[in-house]
């Protein structure tokens, strides 16, 4: 059964959009979107276990222009 969760990302100025396209490659995230408010980049994703939202994690972090992220796992 997968395991839902969403991230949240702040970026650096300008960054948003790239990052969006960057996010999509990655597998197991579903949906990414650039917004405004608190956040600049929310995305949907689904794991299959623990260490498979590790994964997703950290190939996001390797993605240039993120300066901060928040996980949500749904619950």
């Amino acid at each position: 059964m997968p395991i839902p969760f969403y991230m949240m990302l702040r970026t650096k100025m300008g960054y948003p959009r790239e990052i969006v396209h960057e996010l999509l490659k990655i597998e197991g995230i579903k949906v990414a979107h650039s917004v405004m408010g608190n956040y600049d980049v929310i995305f949907y994703a689904e794991a299959t276990s623990v260490e498979d939202i590790r994964r997703i994690r950290e190939a996001v972090h390797k993605i240039n222009g993120i300066t901060m992220s928040e996980t949500a796992v749904h619950a």
